[in-house]
This record gives structure tokens, sequence and C-alpha cells, in this order.
């Protein structure tokens, strides 16, 4: 490990916090971890908790970075700092080292959050619920 923080230090000299980069959990590959965010970069103010659709939030997350011309790497490094709780926990529990790019990133939190995404209903299927004997309202 120390042979591997040395050449990333020779590599990546202007790398300020090379302790994270090293954190047991840091779920980013080393190519995306050393990646610097532009001293111009806004990250998103929007937090993400879990509370809404994972999918929209993905989408909405995209498309601003998308605004800001961010590289897919700064997109997968920025993501963190919008979460918030569990969703960070959930975050951080990710494999060490295992998110390589934004389109996994957003595999893997899709994935993991499915059960948060939201189900259309259509009118029609809406006519054909019956309420059972015995089931309140």
């Amino acid at each position: 490990m120390d042979v591997l923080r040395r050449d990333v230090q020779e590599l990546h000299p202007n790398v300020q916090d090379m302790d994270w980069l090293f954190c047991s959990n840091n779920p980013l590959s080393l190519e995306v971890a050393v990646v610097n965010l532009p001293s111009e970069f806004k990250v998103p103010k929007e937090m993400f908790e879990g509370r809404r659709d994972p999918k929209a939030y993905l989408i909405q997350y995209n498309d601003y970075m998308n605004v800001l011309r961010a590289f897919d790497t700064v997109k997968c490094k920025s993501f963190l700092t919008t979460l918030k709780g569990s969703e960070k926990d959930r975050y951080l529990s990710l494999q060490q080292g295992s998110l390589q790019s934004f389109s996994q990133l957003g595999q893997i939190i899709f994935g993991r959050f499915r059960a948060y995404r939201m189900i259309m209903t259509t009118s029609m299927g809406l006519m054909s619920t019956k309420q059972r004997d015995g089931e309140y309202l």
C-alpha cells in the first residue's frame, strides 16, 4: 500500500488529501479519486436523501453537470457531496475502488434504490381496482 501511495503521489503531486484516496470506504476508483475538481466548480445544492425517485434524481444531477460541462470523472467524484443520511451511508458501503464512471455509478445507485422508484398508474388500472370484503380504505 505504501508503494502505491508513493506512486500515486508522484503521478499526482497536486492532490491534497492523499488519505482520502486510500480510505477503506472510498468506492471511487483511483483514476476517479485523483481527479481535482476545477476551482470554479459549483457543487449542486440539491441533496438526495432517498425520499424520491432515484432515477429522477440521477437525471436531474446529470443534466446539471452537463450544463457545467463536467467530465465523467468530475460527475462521479462530486456525486457524494449531494448525498445525505442513509443514502450517503449506502454509497460509502459500495466496494472500495469499484466506481470507474458516472454511468456505472448510475446503474449501481438505481439498482440499489429500485424500491424507491415511482410507479406510474393509469386511470384504467385504477378503474379495475376492487375493494375486498373486510379491507379498509
